[in-house]
């Protein structure tokens, strides 16, 4: 259903809407609706400087957005059980533990977290994160995800989006997995460690 949802998507226009609600009220992240643009791109559907500055507006329009009503919503957000019924209340928790221990750079961070960009901006609007610093900080992340997200889908099509969708359905798979990898690669590191010593 998400994929045809994305594949419908109708001119710049449509990339603009996508871009405004996904991560937040479509459950798909940004980087779908990007993936697809660059398709639409290689495909001739699309140019490059529309599709990126409409993919630039529609992104940073969501994000202001998402900082404003943590803002507005702040120690409701941050402090009332009531709100875990729209939000998980660890996500933010965590998000909420990232911008007060990294500044405003948690909102760089946060920009590259799939699925953790949402509760990061709500959070830094909750916690009184100056605007500008916000905005500076997001712009500076968007200016390498969103025209990379779009030049995969360019370069790949389908292929990557096929992966996309995979990673998404097994995304709970695809952690552990990497989580066992990681913890595997550490465990010899500190194994071969010992041995030397």
């Amino acid at each position: 259903m998400i994929r045809e949802l994305v594949r419908s998507v109708a001119g710049y226009p449509g990339l603009l809407l996508m871009c405004m609600l996904s991560g937040v009220f479509l459950p798909l992240p940004e980087d779908f609706p990007l993936v697809y643009a660059g398709v639409a791109i290689a495909e001739g559907k699309f140019t490059w400087t529309p599709t990126l500055v409409v993919a630039v507006v529609g992104v940073g329009l969501r994000d202001v957005g998402v900082y404003a009503l943590g803002r507005y919503m702040g120690p409701w957000l941050l402090e009332s059980e009531r709100s875990e019924r729209w939000f998980k209340r660890e996500r933010i928790r965590r998000a909420e533990k990232m911008v007060r221990d990294r500044g405003p750079v948690a909102v760089l961070v946060g920009r590259f977290l799939i699925g953790f960009r949402a509760p990061v901006f709500l959070v830094a609007g909750a916690c009184k994160l100056p605007f500008r610093q916000f905005v500076f900080w997001d712009v500076v992340g968007m200016t390498v995800a969103v025209p990379g997200m779009i030049w995969l889908g360019w370069a790949f099509g389908e292929q990557i989006t096929d992966m996309m969708f995979w990673l998404n359905a097994r995304s709970r798979i695809v952690l552990v997995v990497m989580a066992i990898a990681a913890a595997a690669y550490l465990y010899e590191q500190y194994r071969q460690r010992n041995e030397v010593s």
